[in-house]
């Protein structure tokens, strides 16, 4: 059910076009970036809340009272820690695998022109 709930509002969103520009698309891009710490999080903070009795039961029907409590309680918690996560872990470890990568590229092509250009000794 939420999987549909989000699915709807991606496809609104690329529907749109044109109309999801600005604020919403600077939105969806944060929750974009933060997506693999939220795909992390969002299985532990929910087992937490059942196991805490953190579920709100509003309506008595248990899957109406899960999506109330993912929306209300789960959603604004796991966007909270993926942002901290993210600014804390991912992103530093982003940055580093720039510089990786750039030296890493460096060496390749030393490496390369070396093999190209042997040196004789004698």
């Amino acid at each position: 059910m939420e999987g549909l709930v989000y699915a709807m509002a991606i496809a609104g969103s690329v529907g749109a076009g044109t109309l999801a520009t600005g604020a919403v698309s600077r939105c969806l891009g944060w929750l974009g970036e933060r997506s693999f710490s939220i795909y992390l999080l969002h299985m532990p903070v929910i087992q937490i809340l059942v196991q805490k009795n953190g579920v709100l039961r509003m309506t008595g029907d248990s899957a109406l009272d899960a999506l109330i409590t993912t929306s209300a309680l789960g959603l604004p918690i796991i966007i909270g820690l993926a942002a901290l996560t993210y600014g804390v872990i991912e992103s530093p470890f982003l940055a580093l695998r720039v510089k990786y990568l750039s030296e890493a590229s460096t060496v390749t092509v030393r490496a390369i022109g070396a093999a190209a250009s042997p040196k004789i000794i004698s």
